[in-house]
């Protein structure tokens, strides 16, 4: 009977120990070569930004100058600069415990324990190297790193894989649990890649060689020849020594699962042909024959068994990377979306603003323009002069428009003057301040009534009734208060009449004031009690040379400022008034004018400001 002939075997490899990534030199006996490369990087944990990590890390690139020290027992071993490359080397005797210490000015400095101990005779007689040691400092100080001297880890020999591993050293808080703060790890990813770096294989007179594999991708099969467990067999290797035996051929990269069933079959017809070839075998070599072939159909089966599992994890990474597409494409439509609506957003905002603006250019130039309106019913600079020579007006409105407004005519030898503050500032002040000036003109002009107290009871009067102020469906609280004076250059006579403003008259050295009634034109009084008519006191005064009279609106008493954050008051400016008596009076409105800048500081300004000042 045909007999078909023996299957491939799979390679079998030799793993040995494992200490570094060059061969051991005999000039390096009882010694470590150490070299690597120092990084910066910069840390800032409060570094916070929309489609970023909350922590951000930018590293600096290689590091030069950084001072590297070894101790041992607090005793300076060595002491070595890494290069313009940030790169360093040195060795170290085996058997001992050392701290490296890595300083730069700027930096925070970084320790690491290198133990040494427990070294193989073998390896410590030939000696060893850990290449491209990847360390790291940072730049950024905060309350957690400051000042550390704690290693952030210890560099070790690991008996069990022969090789220089690396362990992590965790801080106690004071329940003595272990902590370890999240900006500590970068330099700790970065020792542990070197450790898998030197994770490589070398050649020695000091171990027997053993498997070795440096392929993630494994399959495990059956040793024919010793019949031993499965081994881990790799599908690419390097620096192996295969035995006689020939592998399956099986190609690991492309193989499918018609490919497996085919090689089922195939063994399938294998063993059944054996099974044949027991009933017919006669001698003991025979046997022996038999039981090779089944060790090698064994070898195959467990091959195959593997390809069938590294078919299934393939599988399952395809689904895996299948469901990361979806959640990514739909992650991408909903930041697409999220844009879109941000755009949107933001070319309605920009349509929003310029009709906005537009708006706000027509109310301004509308507001402008009601300003001339406004200004053209006061005297301009050069009529007051004619008529009172010696005087200034301080008039400082908080808007564009004003509710403030003054008030100056002459009648043969009298002269009516009147500072009149509306209610509110603005626009509605505005408004106010033309129907005050409406009703006084038809009131002193043409009416000729230059009694103090019966034009501010006239006022009062004309007020309600164009404010329709007597009715109570529709009535309003708008009046207005104010300070006016009626000057009579034949008889020097002042004759003063105010509605809750006072005014202040200064001679010899002292201030008086003349004082007001507590008494609205129309608004709030009238509102509160409108049985009887607002009546008005007049107060006299005699002229006297020298004598300086001052009429004001509540704006520069009642603003706020100092240190304490309070009102200017009547009291501080009664005190004004007598430190600037000795200036002229175009000087007194500058001095006025430096006070309350000096008083406001940075406060706003919260009302119109008038104040009228005349000298006799």
């Amino acid at each position: 009977m045909k007999i078909m002939p023996p299957l491939r075997l799979l390679f079998l490899f030799t793993i040995f120990l494992v200490s570094g990534n060059n061969l051991a030199q005999n000039n390096n006996s009882g010694l470590l070569d150490l070299d690597g490369v120092v990084y910066g990087y910069n840390y800032n944990p409060y570094t916070k930004g929309i489609f970023k990590k909350e922590k951000q890390i930018v590293l600096e690139g290689t590091l030069s100058g950084v001072e590297l020290t070894v101790f041992e027992n607090n005793q300076l071993v060595l002491k070595s600069v890494s290069n313009k490359k940030g790169e360093f080397k040195f060795k170290l005797k085996l058997g001992k415990l050392y701290r490296l210490e890595l300083v730069k000015a700027n930096h925070n400095s970084c320790y690491l324990l290198l133990d040494l101990r427990n070294i193989p005779t073998a390896i410590y007689t030939s000696g060893f190297s850990f290449d491209a040691m990847e360390l790291i400092l940072n730049s950024y100080l905060s309350k957690d790193t400051v000042n550390s001297k704690l290693p952030f880890g210890r560099l070790y020999f690991n008996a069990k894989g022969n090789f220089m591993d690396f362990e992590e050293m965790l801080p106690k808080n004071k329940k003595n649990l272990e902590i370890r703060k999240k900006e500590n790890m970068t330099p700790i990813n970065f020792i542990r890649k070197s450790v898998e770096k030197n994770k490589g294989t070398i050649l020695g007179d000091y171990a027997e060689p053993v498997n070795k594999t440096t392929s993630k991708k494994t399959v495990a099969v059956k040793d024919t020849s010793s019949g031993t467990d499965s081994l881990a067999v790799p599908v690419k290797v390097s620096m192996v020594k295969p035995l006689e035996r020939k592998p399956l051929s099986l190609n690991f990269d492309a193989i499918t699962e018609d490919d497996i069933t085919k090689k089922e079959l195939e063994l399938s017809d294998i063993r059944r042909q054996i099974e044949l070839d027991k009933i017919n075998a006669v001698t003991h070599e025979d046997s022996l024959a038999f039981q090779e072939k089944e060790r090698i159909v064994e070898a195959a089966t467990v091959e195959l068994n593997n390809a069938k599992k590294l078919i299934a994890l393939q599988k399952q990474e395809i689904s895996s990377q299948k469901r990361l597409l979806i959640w990514a494409g739909i992650s991408i439509v909903f930041i697409l979306c999220f844009l879109g609506l941000v755009v949107k957003y933001y070319i309605d905002k920009r349509k929003s603003n310029h009709i906005l603006s537009e708006k706000n250019r027509r109310i301004t130039e509308s507001i402008n323009y009601a300003k001339r309106i406004q200004h053209a019913i006061l005297l301009r600079d050069d009529e007051i002069r004619k008529i009172l020579p010696d005087s200034f007006i301080f008039f400082q409105p908080l808007n564009i428009v004003s509710g403030d407004f003054y008030w100056i005519s002459k009648h043969d030898n009298k002269v009516v003057v009147a500072a009149i503050d509306c209610t509110g500032h603005g626009v509605p002040g505005a408004f106010m301040s033309l129907i005050c000036n409406s009703i006084l003109y038809e009131t002193i002009m043409d009416k000729k009534i230059l009694n103090p107290s019966e034009i501010l009871a006239r006022l009062n009067k004309g007020i309600i009734n164009l404010l329709r102020q007597e009715n109570d469906e529709n009535s309003s609280m708008d009046g207005m208060e104010l300070s006016l004076c009626v000057i009579d250059h034949q008889t020097s006579i002042i004759e003063f009449a105010g509605a809750m403003n006072p005014g202040f008259i200064v001679r010899n050295g002292k201030v008086d004031m003349l004082e007001a009634d507590i008494q609205t034109i129309g608004g709030m009084n009238y509102f509160l009690d409108k049985s009887k008519d607002a009546e008005f006191t007049t107060t006299r005064v005699h002229l006297e040379k020298g004598m300086s009279l001052y009429l004001l609106s509540d704006g520069f008493t009642d603003q706020f400022g100092g240190p304490d954050n309070k009102k200017f008051n009547n009291k501080r400016f009664k005190q004004l008034l007598l430190d600037i008596q000795a200036l002229s009076m175009e000087e007194q409105k500058e001095a006025i004018n430096k006070a309350l800048l000096d008083w406001m500081g940075t406060q706003e300004q919260i009302d119109d400001i008038l104040i009228m000042g005349i000298r006799f």
